[in-house]
C-alpha cells in the first residue's frame, strides 16, 4: 500500500472532494455578463467582465462597438453625407481624366527616338582603313612574324585612334589562309602563327571603343596548293588561272575556284578561323568560279561568306568591295542583299580625276541629293520635318572610299593644294546618307596628321540627325563667284554651314537666312572653325550671315545652335 506522504500536491488537488463545495460557497468576485447597448436587441453586444453588484458603464459599453445596418441607414439620406458622396464621386473622375490627359500630353510632347537610331552601327561609324606594309606571304614564318609586329603597332596606337574619333578600324588586305594549319609548318612557324592569332584576338577585344574588321584576299589560293597537287587520283580544280585582268585580278594570276568542293571547304575553314578571333567582320572582294570555261564572280560565294559571318553574330558585317552599283545613287540595287556595306570603287577616282574647283566639282556631287529632297517635298506634299523618318532613313545609302589628306598619293592635292584638299574632305564628310571609309597608311599614325578628318568624324558622331539624315541645301551666295556654300540642318539638331573660298584673295559672303530651313528654332550662329594652309583654328565667335569675311583659300564652318 502506498504511503500517503508519497503523494504529490497535484494528485491531492485533483482528488480533493471539498473543492467543488468551496467554489459554490465562495464564488469569484468577477463573472461574465452579456450586455447590449440597444434595449432588447439580441443581435448586438459584447462580453464584459464586471462585478455582480456593479452595472455596466455606458462608456465601456460603447467602446469599439460599430453601428448596426439599421442605424447606418438612418443617415443614408442625410444632406451632409449626400453632398460628401457626390463630392468624392466627382473628384475621383476629375482626377482620373486629368491623369489620362496628362499622360497623352507627356507622350505627345516627349522627344521621340532619333531618326538615326534605326540605323545599324556600321552606317553610323567613323571608319579608317589602315593599309599595312606589303609582306611576302610565301614564307609563312616571316609573314606571321612581321604581321604580328604591325598589329602590335596598331594596338599601341588605339588610344590615338580613339582621340581621332575613329570607332571602326579596317585592317588589310591580308593572306586569308595564314591562320590555317599547314603540314609544311615547323614548330617555329606554328609558334609565330599562334602569336599572330593571339595578337589579332587581343586587338579585336580592345573594348567597345574601336571595332576591328579584317580585309582578306579571299580570292587568292595558298601557294602550297598550286605547287603540290592535292591527290593525283582526284581532279585538281581548286584553283584557276585568270586570262584577262579585272579590278581584283591580274593577268595570269592563280586564284580560288569556288565551283570546286575542296575550294569551298578551304574557304569555309579560313572564314571560320578569322571569325574565331572575335573580329567584327570581314572586308573582301569577289570570289570567282569557273562555269563552262567562263570565269565570273560567284554569287554563291558571296552568300556563303555573308552567312558564315552572321553565324558568328548578327551584328558582324561584310564589307564587299566589288559590288556593281548603279551610277545614280537613288536607283534601287541589290547590293544590300549580298553585303552590309558595298563601297563605291569609282567614286573617289572619278571625283578626283574630274576635279576642277570646289564650287564646280562639289556642287556636282551634292546636286542629286538636293534635287531628290525637293522632289520628295513636292510629290508627297510634306514638310521638312517629315522628309526623313526612321523607316526611310537608311534607304539609298552609299559607302564611299576616300583618301586621307595626308596620303602622299592623294589625287586632289596633286591638282590643287593642301587647303583646298582639306576643304573638299570637309564637304564630303557632310554628305547625306553616306558612310565614309578613309584610307590611311599605317606609317601616318606616328606623323603629324591633318586634324580635319578628326573634327569631321567628331561632328558626324555628335550630330547624326543633321549629318546623316538632315536637309541638304546649296544656298546662293551674294556678291562673290568664288565661294561654295553647303548647309546641313535638322529641327532637333544643330545645323552647319560650310563655306569654301577657292580664290587667292579675300572675299565677303552674304547669305539670305530665309533660304535655310529650321531657322525658327535657331538660338545663335557661331563660327565653329576656320581652316587654311596648315592652319586649323577653333573660333567659337558669333557671326552675321549678312557679312562673312573669308581669307584666300580659307574654309569655314558656321554652327547653328537650336533650342
Amino acid at each position: 500500500m502506498a504511503n500517503p506522504s508519497d503523494r504529490s500536491p497535484i494528485e491531492e488537488e485533483s482528488i480533493d472532494p471539498d473543492k467543488e463545495a468551496r467554489m459554490l460557497l465562495n464564488p469569484p468576485d468577477q463573472s461574465a455578463h452579456f450586455t447590449s447597448n440597444v434595449n432588447m436587441d439580441p443581435n448586438n453586444g459584447q462580453v464584459l467582465l464586471a462585478s455582480i453588484d456593479s452595472k455596466p458603464k455606458s462608456s465601456i459599453i460603447r467602446s469599439g462597438v460599430g453601428m448596426t445596418k439599421q442605424e447606418l441607414m438612418k443617415y443614408a439620406n442625410d444632406p451632409f453625407w449626400v453632398r460628401l458622396r457626390t463630392f468624392l464621386f466627382v473628384l475621383f473622375w476629375i482626377i482620373w481624366f486629368a491623369m489620362l490627359i496628362g499622360s497623352i500630353v507627356i507622350v505627345a510632347m516627349a522627344p521621340g527616338c532619333p531618326v538615326t537610331s534605326s540605323l545599324p552601327w556600321w552606317k553610323k561609324s567613323s571608319i579608317i582603313n589602315l593599309e599595312l606594309d606589303k609582306i611576302d606571304s610565301d614564307n609563312r614564318n616571316s609573314y606571321a612574324s612581321k604581321l604580328t609586329d604591325q598589329f602590335g603597332e596598331i594596338e599601341s596606337n588605339l588610344d590615338k585612334l580613339a582621340k581621332m574619333h575613329v570607332n571602326t578600324l579596317v585592317v588589310g588586305d591580308l593572306d586569308p589562309y595564314i591562320l590555317l594549319p599547314n603540314p609544311a609548318d615547323d614548330n617555329t612557324t606554328e609558334n609565330e602563327i599562334d602569336k599572330l592569332r593571339n595578337k589579332i584576338t587581343s586587338l579585336a577585344r580592345n573594348g567597345d571603343d574601336i571595332k576591328v574588321v579584317m580585309g582578306l584576299d579571299l580570292h587568292k589560293i595558298p601557294k602550297s596548293y598550286v605547287q603540290n597537287k592535292i591527290n593525283d587520283s582526284e581532279p585538281n580544280d581548286i584553283y584557276i588561272e585568270s586570262k584577262t585582268p579585272s579590278p581584283d585580278l591580274k593577268p595570269n594570276e592563280v586564284f580560288l575556284n569556288y565551283s570546286s568542293s575542296k575550294a569551298q571547304e578551304l574557304f569555309r575553314k579560313a572564314v571560320l578561323a578569322w571569325m574565331k578571333t572575335k573580329i567584327e567582320g570581314i572586308k573582301a572582294g569577289s570570289i570567282y568560279e569557273s562555269v563552262n570555261n567562263e570565269i565570273k564572280p560567284s554569287k554563291q560565294a558571296e552568300s556563303d561568306l555573308l552567312k558564315a559571318i552572321k553565324a558568328a553574330g548578327q551584328n558582324k558585317i561584310l564589307i564587299h568591295t566589288a559590288q556593281d552599283l548603279p551610277k545614280n545613287v537613288f536607283d534601287e540595287n541589290d547590293a544590300a542583299n549580298n553585303s552590309d556595306m558595298a563601297p563605291d570603287r569609282t567614286f573617289w577616282t572619278s571625283f578626283a580625276n574630274d576635279f576642277k574647283s570646289p564650287k564646280e566639282s562639289l556642287a556636282k556631287i551634292f546636286e542629286p541629293y538636293v534635287q531628290q529632297e525637293q522632289r520628295l517635298l513636292s510629290e508627297n506634299n510634306t514638310d521638312n520635318e517629315s522628309l526623313t523618318n526612321r523607316e526611310n532613313v537608311g534607304k539609298f545609302w552609299r559607302t564611299f572610299l576616300i583618301q586621307h589628306p595626308n596620303d602622299p598619293v592623294n589625287i586632289i592635292e596633286k591638282k590643287s593644294d593642301r587647303a583646298i584638299t582639306e576643304a573638299v574632305i570637309m564637304a564630303i564628310y557632310m554628305m547625306p546618307k553616306v558612310t565614309l571609309i578613309t584610307q590611311m597608311d599605317l606609317k601616318l599614325l606616328n606623323q603629324k596628321n591633318s586634324e580635319i578628318v578628326d573634327r569631321m568624324m567628331k561632328l558626324r558622331q555628335e550630330h547624326p540627325e543633321t549629318m546623316l539624315a538632315g536637309r541638304t541645301i546649296l544656298p546662293k551666295i551674294k556678291g562673290s563667284d568664288s565661294l561654295f556654300a553647303l548647309y546641313r540642318g535638322s529641327k532637333t539638331d544643330n545645323g552647319y554651314l560650310l563655306l569654301i573660298n577657292e580664290a587667292n584673295s579675300k572675299t565677303v559672303a552674304n547669305l539670305d537666312v530665309n533660304e535655310l530651313p529650321f531657322q525658327e528654332n535657331v538660338l545663335s550662329r557661331k563660327v565653329l572653325l576656320t581652316n587654311s594652309e596648315n592652319t586649323l583654328n577653333n573660333v567659337d565667335a558669333d557671326v552675321s550671315l549678312d557679312s562673312i569675311n573669308l581669307d584666300p583659300k580659307q574654309s569655314m564652318i558656321i554652327e547653328f545652335n537650336v533650342k
